[in-house]
């Protein structure tokens, strides 16, 4: 008992402490001695008409080629509805045995190849949001099949994984939300499924597309981030920044501002005139004459109806 106690006061320790790209590995790495597994696979999947459908997927000491071998073998593998209908149980397979008849090659040759010969799955499904989250660990040989009680101990370890990695993002967004006043956050993976969302955010998602629901994001929104994750949306009543967050984007939202109606010149500018200087010292930052500086000061002040300096500081909002 002491031994769990340890592994989970390390477990949300860890949560607090670690940068969200290497909490899973972390978490991971503290619970291999209970379980005693070869690899691992902690994801999330898409649940609609046509079934499960894998999403962003975690790889420990796994190949990245994996995720797709094992799609290709998704419709013969039983251990997904399984896991699916008996939400928070963790069933131990022995594919051999499992997977033994003549239509069953497929997997089972997928199983030699990765190493996937004994397996311990479990799946947590999101009530009303379409989305199952789940962790599997492997063992290669095949007499080296899982216990009873490590099946037991998975059990009671998978709530307090989900609960640790779902601390870690938040503790890291609040991090990110310091001296970001009036924006909202997201993750979604490259595939445009979002995976968490504040409530502002998708209020503001739901303003631009009424009658979105998601899982997955607009299409537009997914279409415009896909190629160019570094560049800003701007819709008609929001605007959306995106960055790497690990295998996730993190998006950041805000409402349109009249300051969005400005050009890049005129932006830099404003910038750089509401933190202080005055329009010679704006002119010699950016290489251009004073006269230039008050023609975009004018444009500026005009687009944002304002008057004087201290009001465009106060005027200009946060990037995106």
């Amino acid at each position: 008992m002491n031994d769990v106690l340890k592994l989970l006061l390390d477990l949300y320790r860890g949560a607090s402490e670690r940068p969200f790209e290497e909490f899973q590995d972390f978490a991971l790495e503290l619970v291999q001695p209970a379980l005693r597994f070869e690899s691992a696979r902690w994801g999330a999947g898409n649940l609609g008409p046509d079934g499960f459908k894998p999403g962003l997927v975690h790889l420990h000491n796994e190949p990245d080629e994996s995720v797709a071998s094992w799609e290709d073998v998704l419709a013969q593998d039983t251990i997904v509805p399984e896991v699916l209908a008996r939400p928070g149980a963790t069933v131990s397979a022995h594919v051999p045995s499992r997977y033994a008849g003549k239509d069953q090659a497929g997997i089972r040759d997928y199983a030699r190849k990765y190493r996937h010969q004994n397996i311990l799955a479990t799946a947590f499904v999101a009530q009303g949001r379409g989305r199952a989250e789940w962790l599997s660990f492997y063992r290669g040989e095949t007499d080296d099949c899982f216990s009873e009680p490590e099946r037991r101990a998975c059990e009671q370890l998978m709530p307090h994984l989900l609960q640790a990695l779902s601390i870690n993002r938040n503790l890291h967004l609040d991090r990110l939300r310091q001296g970001q006043a009036g924006a909202s956050f997201a993750m979604a993976d490259p595939r445009g499924m979002l995976w968490y969302a504040e409530p502002a955010f998708l209020e503001l998602l739901a303003q631009e597309w009424p009658g979105w629901q998601g899982p997955a994001l607009p299409r537009r929104l997914a279409e415009s981030l896909a190629p160019r994750p570094k560049e800003a949306f701007a819709g008609r009543s929001l605007r959306i920044g995106a960055a790497a967050l690990g295998k996730l984007l993190l998006l950041k939202a805000r409402p349109r501002s009249p300051v969005d109606d400005l050009t890049a010149r005129e932006l830099e500018i404003a910038r750089a005139y509401g933190s202080g200087l005055s329009h010679r010292e704006v002119a010699a930052q950016l290489n251009i004459s004073p006269e230039t500086v008050r023609h975009h000061l004018r444009s500026i002040f005009s687009k944002l109806g304002i008057g004087d300096k201290a009001e465009l500081a106060r005027f200009l909002p946060p990037c995106p």
